[in-house]
């Protein structure tokens, strides 16, 4: 009986070690530079639009509205579950101006789209290239 008990608790004590892959940040979506930012309302009306610098560094994201700093934020692989799975990269760590933004989706080189703030009376913010 007891060498059943101490064959079963080596069996148990073998783990496997899984390696973390990083992602070259070549690969990443092309981002950088001007886009237009387009905010709206719990009813889809546009309510503000400004101009919008986006400077990428390696995987660190800045956002500026003129000389103004929106976020500083980080782009990676979107390993968010479902229903957040949208895309396959996204910029987390924004938190635009205090409506609880955490996460923006990259759904290619010319389109963005915030998730949902926590502010009761937004829609998700539109970012596109003109």
């Amino acid at each position: 009986m007891n060498k059943n008990f101490i064959c079963l608790g080596l069996i148990l004590s073998i783990t496997l070690t899984l390696g973390c892959v990083q992602t070259p940040t070549e690969s990443y979506p092309r981002i950088g530079g001007d886009w237009i930012l387009r905010h709206y309302d719990y009813e889809e009306n546009l309510t503000n639009t400004e101009n919008i610098r986006i400077v990428r560094e390696n995987g660190d994201i800045i956002l500026f509205s003129g000389d103004e700093i929106l976020c500083n934020g980080t782009i990676m692989k979107n390993n968010l579950p479902y229903p957040q799975n949208l895309t396959e990269y996204i910029i987390r760590g924004c938190d635009f101006r205090g409506l609880g933004i955490d996460v923006i989706y990259i759904f290619n080189n010319s389109y963005l789209e915030t998730e949902l703030p926590q502010c009761e009376s937004c829609n998700p913010s539109i970012f596109t290239r003109e």
